[in-house]
């Protein structure tokens, strides 16, 4: 699917959108706006929902892969994925690979967890 409107947004506005989306898939899951570690375990759920073409649970929700098909876009255009601000008040270019093992070992334990 085409994301036309990516090319006509800035990429500090991309990334406050990319944030916001990282945000609101935290809240859906666990109740929190910045879930510890959901710069990590967002890109990867999102990643691993759009190669399998299947929602992947996460707490008490998951990521569809429309909405991480979304996100894997503007990460791609952007070239990084977002993490909050050490202030709190916006968001930040963010790499989230490698995947700290602590993260990794979240992501599999969701994984195994709703199989």
């Amino acid at each position: 699917m085409a994301y036309d409107w990516i090319e006509d947004v800035g990429a500090k506005a991309l990334t406050q959108i990319l944030g916001d989306l990282i945000s609101a898939i935290s809240e859906d899951c666990y109740s929190a706006g910045w879930y510890r570690g959901s710069e990590y375990i967002v890109p990867a759920l999102c990643v691993r929902a759009t190669k399998l073409l299947r929602p992947q649970p996460w707490a008490h929700g998951q990521v569809g892969d429309g909405l991480a098909e979304v996100l894997v876009a503007v990460s791609k255009k952007l070239g990084h994925w977002a993490n909050l601000s050490d202030d709190g008040e916006s968001y930040v270019p963010f790499d989230p690979w490698p995947t700290p093992e602590e993260y990794a070992k979240e992501f599999a334990y969701w994984r195994r967890k709703n199989r």
